[in-house]
C-alpha cells in the first residue's frame, strides 16, 4: 500500500452519500489515477464503486496502528450529531463499524454539526485532534447574530481506545 497514494472522496447524488476511493503512484498525484471498484482497481472511472454508504460530504482517513480509520458524521442519518470512526485493515476495506465516538453537544433540530476531520499533525502519544464545524440549518442569518454557531470544536480522540473497542466487537462477533 505504500507503493500509493490514497484519494478519498464523497458521492452526493442521494442519502446517503457514497465513499469513493482512487490512488496514484506515491508522490505523483498527477499521474494517471486508478479508481476502486469494488472488486479491484480500474483506469476508467465510469467503473469506480463505493467502498462506503453513510459518509459525511468531508471525512478523514487516518492509518493509525496496522489499521485505517474513516471520521465521519453518521451519515447514514441526515443531520446526525454523531461523529463515527469505521475500521479497516486496508485502504478500500473491507470497513468495520461504525464506532460512536462522540456526540456533538451544540447541535439541535436548527443547529447541525457536520465535516469532522483529523489533524494528525497535532497529536500526542495516541491521541488524535479532531475538529467538526456547525451551522445553522435553517436561518443563514443566525451565525451573523450568533458568530459562536460557526466556529469550529476540537476534541481529542484516544485511538487505542478507539481500537480496544474495535476488538471488543470483533471479539464479540466470533463467539
Amino acid at each position: 500500500t505504500e507503493a500509493y497514494t490514497y484519494i478519498y472522496g464523497t458521492a452526493d447524488l442521494r442519502m446517503p452519500k457514497q465513499g469513493h476511493l482512487a490512488r496514484a503512484p506515491a508522490g505523483q498525484v498527477q499521474k494517471p489515477w486508478q479508481y476502486f471498484t469494488g472488486a479491484g482497481w480500474s483506469a476508467a472511472p465510469a467503473e469506480a464503486r463505493p467502498f462506503l454508504s453513510g459518509v459525511s460530504t468531508q471525512y478523514a482517513v487516518i492509518q493509525a496502528g496496522s489499521g485505517y480509520y474513516l471520521f465521519t458524521m453518521d451519515g447514514r442519518i441526515p443531520f446526525s450529531d454523531e461523529i463515527v470512526t469505521y475500521r479497516a485493515d486496508l485502504p478500500w476495506g473491507p470497513w468495520h463499524g461504525p464506532v460512536v465516538i462522540y456526540k456533538a453537544p451544540e447541535a439541535t433540530q436548527s443547529v447541525a454539526a457536520y465535516n469532522p476531520f483529523v489533524h494528525t499533525q497535532f497529536s500526542v502519544d495516541s491521541q488524535v485532534l479532531v475538529s467538526y464545524n456547525l451551522n445553522h440549518i435553517t436561518d443563514p442569518g443566525a451565525v451573523y447574530r450568533d458568530a459562536a454557531i460557526y466556529r469550529p470544536r476540537f476534541i481529542r480522540v484516544d485511538m487505542a481506545a478507539v481500537a480496544r473497542r474495535f476488538d471488543a466487537v470483533r471479539k464479540g462477533a466470533n463467539r
